[in-house]
């Protein structure tokens, strides 16, 4: 991170934290007069579903935006770094989908964002710093312009060198939100601008493993690396603004002789810009890391951006909260128009999706869902994908908090758009994949005691990287079955929290992924001085079995096969202690604070390294004023 930067973080938390400080202790908010949700409740009901500010200390320590995003992670052995999950996803959805999605843990969603409903102005600050000059900041800031009407920012900076040569991370998320909601609540409106700018440098892992795993040097940023000048560049701007106005009749309740307006039907518009571009850069390329120059040898720029339009018109019938049984629908029309330019190759096409949705209860407790996509014209033609769902709240006041759901659901879409046609200095092909189609149900059940999950996939022309990085598409059927629970434990002020997965790619060679995760937190939490100081004092502990996990090409931003280094069967174990004092929220941690215990054999990805032991500080405080 520049000195600028350093200084201008440093000097905004110091008055930051000196205007709260000179405030006085009684204000006028706090946590529960501020709320937030998201735009995508109001698709299933005409009530916002809101949700409390997190001030918990649990998991406070945990956050690396890979590990919320997926849960279940890899990465290059630096925050800020290319991620993949190691829990298979299943297919992205329908519609427009470029290809490459290793930093979408950094970015935010322009259809997840959340909006704000707050009595008074609301301010959130997150610090960290850990070593190698690791940097985390994340700033959330709303208030209400007027009733009805709320405006905010949420700006997030990453930046580390990491422990190895050529491993910097400086990551840049800001986001810019608003809702609107109209006297009457008739009219509501959500939008929301987005700006990313990403800047990795890359160093395709560590040249001589061996002498890693023998510890040959005590300095980590000793060790010879593949890359020296290569660094990948990505920037993203998105704006977005969804619509909606409902229509209805006034009526009269019971003795009331106020009139309220009833919705009946609801109609909504959907426009979002996005325009990404993917830049890799090496100056003195590595001849020996490529099998082929296309265009410069001496030198690489490789360019690709996109740019998408895309506007939904749909119309819905409401009247939820009148009729429990009244079958509710949305249909949608959908239109992308998308350009891509690729070293010196543009391209033009434009989607057009149709859309219906059914859902309903039939009885209190009992809910479907079902829906159906089809696009009829542009490169994504013919796509196609239903699914259904079913969900039962038990009506028992002994399973009161219990869930029961079901999923069901069959996909065909269009390989993305860089699996067919991509151009570059050192990989280039032009492939006609068929269409992927992907089979899938997932069964779930929790309640307050426990919750368990069983998800199977079946696939069929299934795309990948192979060994030798060419892009391959197979007609055998690939079968994944993934078993997850999770299971928390209470003994007084003991706590044990544990997430077991179980996964197994049935007769396929083409999936690779560890066959048993898990993921355990064992702490103790208590307070002082009469529970104005809460704390807890644990430990976090990862681990997956070995497997043969996919390695990592920069100058694609993606993982491919390969057969020659197993990774795995290794415990990652965290030290540390989380205290709140009122609003303020606080940590240290060890982190892999067994490194070189065990043998130095703690890679992420073949020949990247995981960091190693390192301390690590956290700082969150709220305001409400």
């Amino acid at each position: 991170m520049s000195l600028f930067k350093r200084i201008f973080i440093l000097i905004f938390l110091f008055f930051v934290f000196q205007e709260s400080y000179s405030q006085d202790i009684k204000t006028t908010g706090n946590s529960s007069t501020t709320k937030y949700f998201y735009e995508n409740s109001l698709r299933y009901s005409d009530r916002k579903g809101y949700y409390s500010i997190d001030t918990t200390l649990i998991n406070f320590e945990k956050y690396n935006p890979a590990e919320i995003y997926y849960n279940y992670f890899t990465n290059l052995g630096n925050i800020g770094t290319a991620s993949k999950s190691i829990l298979f996803e299943g297919l992205k959805s329908n519609g427009f989908d470029f290809g490459i999605h290793t930093y979408d843990c950094y970015s935010d969603n322009e259809k997840e964002i959340k909006y704000y409903i707050t009595k008074t102005p609301y301010t959130q600050i997150i610090y960290i710093n850990g070593q190698k000059n690791e940097n985390y900041f994340n700033l959330i800031y709303s208030q209400n312009i007027r009733k009805g009407w709320n405006a905010g920012i949420k700006y997030n900076v990453i930046n580390s060198n990491g422990f190895y040569k050529r491993q910097i991370s400086d990551n840049i998320d800001f986001c810019a939100f608003t809702s609107y909601a109209s006297k009457n609540k008739r009219y509501n409106l959500y939008a929301n601008y987005i700006s990313n700018t990403f800047m990795i440098d890359e160093n395709g892992g560590i040249v001589n493993d061996a002498d890693f795993e023998h510890n040959a040097q005590k300095n980590k940023a000793l060790y010879d690396v593949n890359l020296t000048t290569s660094q990948n560049k990505i920037n993203r701007k998105n704006f977005y603004i969804s619509q909606y106005y409902d229509l209805g009749k006034k009526i009269t309740e019971g003795d009331d002789t106020i009139e309220k307006f009833s919705p009946s039907y609801r109609i909504s518009n959907t426009f979002n810009y996005e325009r990404k571009c993917f830049i890799y850069l090496e100056q003195i390329p590595n001849q020996n890391f490529y099998h082929d120059f296309y265009f410069n040898s001496q030198k690489t720029y490789d360019s690709t951006y996109f740019q998408k339009f895309e506007d939904q018109l749909s119309f819905f019938n409401t009247d939820h909260y009148k009729s429990v049984t009244k079958l509710k629908y949305i249909l949608s029309a959908k239109y992308q128009h998308v350009r891509i330019y690729q070293n010196y190759k543009d391209t033009l096409f434009n989607n057009l999706t149709y859309s219906a949705e059914l859902f309903n209860s039939i009885r209190k407790g009992f809910n479907y869902y079902f829906s159906a996509i089809y696009t009829s014209s542009g490169y994504n033609k013919n796509d196609a994908s239903i699914s259904s769902v079913f969900s039962f709240y038990p009506n028992d006041s002994v399973f009161i908090k219990s869930k029961f759901r079901a999923e069901i659901s069959y996909k065909m879409i269009q390989p993305s758009y860089y699996e067919n046609i991509y151009n570059s200095n050192n990989f280039c092909w032009k492939n006609n994949f068929d269409k992927i189609k992907q089979f899938a149900f997932d069964i779930s059940y929790d309640n307050k005691i426990f919750d368990i999950k069983l998800r199977f996939f079946n696939l069929t022309n299934y795309v990948y990287f192979d060994d030798s990085i060419l892009l391959k598409q197979t007609n055998k059927q690939q079968n994944i079955a993934c078993l997850i629970l999770n299971k928390n434990f209470k003994f007084g002020n003991w706590y044990l929290n544990n997430s077991f997965v179980y996964q197994n790619p049935i007769s396929s060679s083409v999936i690779r992924l560890p066959q048993f995760i898990s993921k355990q937190s064992l702490f103790y939490k208590s307070s002082f001085f009469k529970h104005k100081l809460n704390y807890i004092i644990g430990t976090d502990v990862n681990y997956y079995t070995s497997y043969k996990a996919d390695s990592y090409m920069p100058a694609l931003s993606s993982f491919y096969l390969q057969n020659d280094k197993s990774i795995g069967n290794y415990a990652f174990i965290d030290l540390f202690f989380n205290v709140k004092i009122k609003r303020m929220l606080a940590f240290i941690k060890f982190e892999h604070i067994n490194s070189g215990m065990f043998g130095y054999t703690y890679y992420l990805v073949p020949y990247y390294p995981a960091a190693d032991r390192s301390f690590k500080f956290g700082l969150q405080w709220s305001f409400y004023d």
